[in-house]
């Protein structure tokens, strides 16, 4: 697959941590290639782990369903 075909990765995910041992994970490549990528949850985790930082675990879970509503006059999907 060419990623160049891409303008933008969103990276989500779910329950995970970035430390467990059987974490997904992605090819660090992917944040070279110079296109903008949203994290979203696990995803947000996985650019910040690239990148140095570090994931504090919160005695309460955060993840779960929500409702989203787009808002398609935004830059970020256009």
């Amino acid at each position: 697959m060419n990623l160049l075909f891409f303008r933008a990765l969103i990276l989500s995910g779910g329950p995970k941590s970035v430390y467990d041992p059987d974490a997904p994970i992605t090819d660090s490549r992917i944040f070279k290639l110079g296109i903008p990528i949203l994290g979203i949850c696990y995803g947000m985790q996985m650019i910040n782990k690239e990148y140095g930082g570090s994931v504090i675990k919160k005695d309460a879970r955060e993840d779960g369903q929500y409702t989203v509503e787009l808002e398609s006059r935004s830059r970020l999907f256009k």
